[in-house]
């Protein structure tokens, strides 16, 4: 009898990533039909609200008033109306009595979807969403039938769910492909990080680790999207800047004291005034602090990656206002805490990931699961921090460690 040959690495793992593929095309068609009510107060509900979305069938989401702010800018009308009355003309019934608290730059970014009619540029907007989540995943390292595979499969996430009518996904994008291209393309590498600030002004704050070792290709790469955006603004709309910090004076105000909003300053703040505002300054402190060897060891132009998660989840742990969907950007540092050696890291990882699923999406209590997802993933860079096991040097393909089938060494009867 004849010796059996092995298996060929490359075959088994084209067959592995054909069966992620399979699996979430199949999950892609139970998310576009899944059943029930539009009830958003339940795991159920924000589900079908994604499916809603995916078939442009979406009732409302934060998209509309930035249509509405885009809409009314080239107008040269108020682009930061009452948003209720205002999303009206989009056939929107929103009892919504405030104006919005996105960036003007924002409105640019739904230009291509505008003037469309609401069901047709939401579901557009939701499949364009869905390509940046796989492309966020190519950023990550994962092969392309695996990316295509897994985000159907993510988007039974909440925060993922829900951000499908949002920016969030911009934003997500914008940081992962910003570190994936920051050693050989650091102007793009700024691009990046330009693009995910234009849907909130924190993302851009990672552009400071590219100020410490001056690589300026990144940071002119920064600087080109906010000098286009402003110029485009200006043109389209001159007082937009001026009527959008006016608003915000007293609207972001109003929003931060919600009782619903979940971010870390928020919630400190309304439980225990400034010296809550101070203790989650203390936290983030020793979050930084407990990673400060790595920032005392870079030598490199472009930040390694334990520093370039650090950094994401600030930019997030920071933001006044937050929601669920807010915590989409940290997919990828909730994936990098799982994927750690020790045990308490990857601990803190798994309840970050877990605990959306039981949180109530909306409303007071969605508070506080939202709340510990934040803690969870601090304390788990924290630990990274103290741990002794963690390179300081890595790329996004160190999080799922799986090499294209091309890279893998074909060996056939024990001949290469």
């Amino acid at each position: 009898m004849g010796e059996l040959e092995p298996k060929c690495p490359a075959d088994e793992t084209r067959r592995s990533d054909y069966a992620i593929l399979v699996l979430g095309l199949l999950f892609l068609l139970l998310l576009l039909s899944w059943p029930g009510a539009f009830d958003v107060q339940c795991y159920r509900g924000t589900i079908r609200q994604a499916s809603l979305t995916l078939k442009g069938q979406a009732a409302y989401n934060d998209l509309a008033s930035d249509i509405v702010g885009y809409r009314a800018m080239v107008a040269k009308s108020d682009p930061y109306p009452i948003l209720g009355p205002a999303m009206r003309s989009l056939g929107i019934n929103w009892n919504v009595r405030r104006p919005s608290t996105h960036p003007p730059t924002a409105y640019l970014l739904v230009a291509p979807v505008a003037h469309l009619p609401w069901g047709l540029a939401s579901g557009i907007w939701a499949w364009l969403m869905l390509g940046l989540l796989y492309l966020s995943f190519r950023a990550m390292g994962l092969r392309r039938f695996v990316a295509l595979g897994v985000t159907p499969l993510a988007v039974f996430w909440p925060p993922i769910a829900t951000s499908l009518g949002q920016m969030t996904m911009i934003w997500l994008f914008g940081i992962t492909a910003a570190y994936t291209l920051a050693r050989e393309r650091p102007f793009w590498s700024g691009v990046g990080i330009g693009l995910a600030a234009m849907t909130k002004l924190f993302p851009g704050l990672l552009i400071i680790l590219f100020l410490r070792n001056r690589l300026w290709r990144a940071i002119l790469g920064f600087s080109a999207v906010g000098a286009v955006s402003l110029l485009i603004l200006v043109w389209i709309a001159p007082d937009c800047l001026s009527r959008y910090a006016e608003v915000n004076r007293l609207t972001s105000v109003e929003t931060i004291l919600r009782q619903d909003n979940s971010s870390l300053p928020g919630t400190a703040y309304r439980v225990g005034g400034w010296p809550g505002v101070i203790g989650v300054l203390l936290f983030l402190s020793l979050v930084v602090s407990a990673n400060r060897d790595c920032l005392l060891s870079w030598r490199e132009s472009a930040p390694p990656l334990k520093l370039w998660m650090l950094g994401m989840y600030l930019t997030v742990a920071l933001l006044p206002i937050a929601w669920i969907y807010s915590v989409a950007p940290l997919l990828p540092v909730i994936l990098f805490l799982i994927r750690q050696e020790g045990r308490a890291p990857q601990v803190a990882g798994l309840v970050a990931l877990v605990t959306p699923f039981f949180a109530t999406p909306w409303g007071l209590y969605s508070v506080p699961p939202l709340v510990t997802v934040h803690i969870a993933v601090g304390v788990g860079l924290m630990l990274i921090g103290r741990s002794m096991r963690f390179p300081l040097e890595g790329s996004f393909n160190g999080l799922f460690r799986v090499p294209e089938p091309s890279q893998i060494p074909l060996h056939r009867n024990g001949n290469k």
